[in-house]
């Protein structure tokens, strides 16, 4: 069983012609009351479910399914398999919650929204790629749940609507000086996006939301992900050893990144923060100099366009982690945090001990990477070929918000308040 759209979109983006949201108009009187929304990301595959808030435009984060399950690009070689391995494990603990809560399924539709990692799938193999998003259509229409989407969501949108929930959050949809840009760092991609004064003008997009037309910068960059930018720095520079940390020690794990294309020997590994950066800096620029219909500028230009100086920005996606993870998040300056931190625990002899001091002593695919990961969006954020947000300017610590901005939730306004 599904369903079109609940409801038309509230938000349009156009750089030329306005793309809407919604697969076909529909009345408010169809808005839900609840929605649950897939992220399917290159790394997982989460749900959460919203509920409408009738004090505010945002909605109410209500729950999370516990257990994440496989990114769906790792079923492009079995996609029949992406439905039951990703979607339905995920349902199933959605409506346990439900049952509990005396929440019948049918009131609750399910939006399923591929980000970066199924946009690699369909580059390379369009067939695949839908034939992914078939089994899961399938998986949704099994459950009892009323589709309210099913797609690969464009990049650009992937950027306007995390700032669209950060602006909401933080009250600052009305302030065109002073709103919240964004810097956002996935498996996969990285989103720029903070408001502009003027209508038109490079990556400016058109945002529509509770009756008003805000234009935003916003950009998407497939290939500055987390992951698969270190996977192009090290393809680049020799697996690049010198972004890890010295294991001479022999505590396991004996290989950094094991599953990478370039697996590095930790008991050789010697991190050097200028070495590293110089590799991510390359790798920001190779892919930074690729003009697609979601990056229309290189990172390094974005600093020169109109409303960057007046942001105040946000990290989001693993910046926030990375910068937990350092225990940096309240740091006065932030930049000069993440490189200190970043070097305190990573240089050095047997460095692998200082890390896993972060982890509690147990290590894990986030430690691993982590001094890699940290050089990289110290780069990204305030490196000459990056992003270039000023230090006073920036934080990644979300107290002042209710809870972590998100594309989910601001694609959640879009379907059930608007």
């Amino acid at each position: 069983m599904g369903i079109t759209m609940m409801r038309g979109a509230l938000i349009g983006l156009t750089a030329l012609t306005m793309v809407t949201l919604g697969a076909s108009p529909a009345t408010a009187a169809e808005a839900p009351s609840y929605l649950a929304v897939i992220d399917a990301g290159s790394s997982g595959t989460r749900l959460t479910l919203y509920a409408d808030d009738a004090t505010t435009l945002v909605p109410r984060e209500v729950t999370k399914a516990e257990t994440n399950t496989k990114g769906l690009s790792s079923f492009a070689s079995s996609p029949s398999q992406a439905g039951p391995g990703a979607v339905t494990p995920l349902l199933q603990q959605l409506d346990a919650y439900l049952a509990d809560q005396g929440i019948a399924e049918s009131d609750v539709p399910v939006a399923l929204l591929a980000t970066a990692g199924m946009r690699n799938v369909r580059r390379d193999n369009r067939a695949a790629a839908q034939a992914i998003l078939d089994s899961t259509a399938a998986a949704i229409a099994a459950s009892g749940h009323p589709m309210a989407d099913n797609r690969i969501l464009p990049a650009i949108q992937e950027a306007t609507l995390a700032w669209l929930d950060a602006n909401a959050l933080a009250g600052t949809l009305d302030k065109p000086r002073g709103s919240i840009g964004i810097v956002e760092v996935g498996g996969a991609s990285a989103q720029v996006a903070f408001r502009s004064p003027v209508d038109k003008g490079p990556a400016v997009q058109e945002v529509r939301v509770d009756g008003r037309t805000i234009p935003v910068v916003a950009v998407s960059y497939l290939g500055l992900g987390g992951n698969d930018a270190r996977s192009l720095m090290q393809e680049q520079n020799n697996a690049g050893s010198y972004c890890f940390p010295n294991n001479a020690s022999g505590q396991a794990p004996s290989t950094y990144v094991a599953s990478s294309n370039r697996p590095v020997t930790a008991s050789t590994a010697q991190y050097s923060w200028t070495r590293c950066a110089k590799a991510y800096d390359g790798t920001i620029t190779a892919v930074g100099s690729e003009r697609t219909a979601a990056a229309t500028v290189p990172p390094s230009t974005l600093r020169g366009l109109p409303g960057f100086e007046s942001a105040n920005f946000v990290g989001l996606g693993s910046i926030h982690f990375t910068y937990a993870d350092l225990d940096i998040q309240t740091a006065p300056n932030e930049k000069t945090a993440l490189r200190g931190a970043t070097t305190a625990t990573c240089a050095g002899s047997d460095a692998w001990t200082k890390v896993l001091a972060h982890y509690a002593g147990r290590s894990s695919t986030f430690a691993d990477a982590l001094c890699s990961t940290a050089t990289y969006q110290y780069e990204l954020l305030f490196g000459a070929q990056g992003v270039g947000v000023k230090p006073d300017r920036f934080t990644t610590d979300d107290s002042a918000f209710s809870r972590s901005p998100a594309w989910t939730s601001g694609y959640a306004i879009t379907v059930i308040d608007p």
